[in-house]
């Protein structure tokens, strides 16, 4: 077992810089917008000590951005790069990032180094997820290839650099598998760690309370574990001073956006394994504690523009529930298997040729969806002799 683990370790190594040197980065100066604020919180979150960096680049579109009437009713430029929500709630990864630009030497450094790690912990952490889940080395691999293959995974993150998307992904996976291996207390650390690097971690803590109280689990440890970590993070937004604080709710709801477009924008993030989480997620129960994730990942869009950023954090479930599947015979491995090799077949197709080329892929993918459905009818009766994933 232990050859196995270091053999998932190096195919995430792999997996995530073999993604990285084919993958430009961008110009943090000349782009625009999230990550001008994180660079300024490594050095201006409580002390402005590199005030250049408290400020846009020149000629740069921020001040434009932000004056844009959906972005000006909670954002202001009076509270400057280093005192901006959300931003200013999600301080871990600017200042790991500091912490790693001393050795590396320099902050753009430091957050190309911090991705690249979370990227490799949240793909090593999901694997070992699958691995668990499925008695299976491979799906655990393939579940490492479609995670990097996911464009606003690996492939986003490794180009704007500068996010605290990667760390948030790792804090994610890491709590998942915690979860799943019931490893309370590094849940909880991993948990006080997550919230303070994305919101996103709330939904891993409410899949984990669920789990807890239908396992008889939810003691008062658990509760006072919750109320700490949440208590931390609540008195933090509360006491942290910011000179224009209309950020809420209110102010930064976009609307109900049309089934149509978040059913588009949910397969252009997962593709086939969308369809196929959907299909096979009674077959790991495990995965339905993750429906928590899930569905916060489709209230993200009510407040939030770009949503292909926020539904791919629904990728614990979607991959746990199409590869962590215990396989019944040959044929259902080999369209486990398969799933994997078609959605990364499509998405470097896209990547290299362009979007419709690579729909050439879709009957492929069609073909895909009736071999599973096929090895599942069929095996539906043998589905009793065979042990209940965890």
């Amino acid at each position: 077992m232990r050859r196995a683990s270091w053999a998932l370790l190096v195919c995430s190594i792999v997996a995530v810089v073999g993604v990285a040197l084919t993958t430009t980065p961008f110009d943090p100066n000349a782009a625009c917008c999230d990550h001008l604020f994180y660079r300024s919180m490594a050095y201006n979150l409580f002390t402005v000590t590199r005030p250049s960096l408290n400020a846009p680049p020149p000629g740069n579109s921020l001040p434009q951005w932000e004056r844009q009437p959906a972005v000006a009713r909670y954002m202001s430029p009076v509270n400057a790069l280093n005192r901006q929500p959300p931003f200013i709630y999600r301080p871990v990864a600017p200042l790991v990032a500091r912490l790693l630009a001393i050795p590396l030497g320099g902050i753009d450094r430091g957050f190309y180094a911090l991705s690249l790690i979370g990227l490799i912990v949240a793909a090593y952490f999901l694997a070992l997820a699958a691995w668990h889940l499925s008695g299976d080395i491979w799906p655990a691999v393939a579940t490492i290839a479609a995670f990097v293959a996911i464009p606003t995974v690996a492939r986003t993150n490794l180009f704007d650099y500068m996010l605290v998307d990667p760390l948030a992904f790792a804090c994610l996976s890491v709590g998942v598998w915690a979860m799943l291996t019931r490893r309370d207390r590094l849940f909880w650390v991993v948990a006080l760690v997550g919230i303070f690097t994305k919101e996103t971690q709330a939904f891993v803590i409410a899949a984990y309370l669920l789990q807890a109280a239908w396992e008889r689990r939810l003691t008062w440890r658990v509760g006072a574990a919750a109320l700490v970590t949440g208590g931390l993070y609540g008195s933090y937004r509360l006491l942290l001073p910011v000179p224009v604080n209309t950020y809420s709710l209110r102010t930064t709801f976009l609307g109900v956006p049309h089934p149509a477009v978040v059913l588009g924008v949910a397969l252009g993030v997962f593709g086939v394994l969308g369809p196929l989480a959907a299909l096979r997620c009674r077959r790991v129960p495990f995965s339905l504690w993750l429906l928590p994730i899930v569905a916060g990942t489709f209230v993200i869009p009510l407040f939030a523009v770009n949503a292909d950023r926020a539904y791919v954090f629904a990728f614990p479930f979607v991959l746990l529930a199409v590869f962590g599947v215990r396989p019944i015979g040959r044929l259902d491995r080999a369209a486990t298997l398969l799933a994997g090799g078609v959605f990364v077949v499509m998405e470097v197709t896209a990547t290299l040729v362009g979007p419709q080329e690579a729909l050439l892929t879709v009957v492929v993918a069609l073909l895909l969806i009736a071999t599973c459905l096929g090895a599942q009818w069929s095996g539906r009766d043998r589905a009793s002799l065979v042990p209940a994933s965890a």
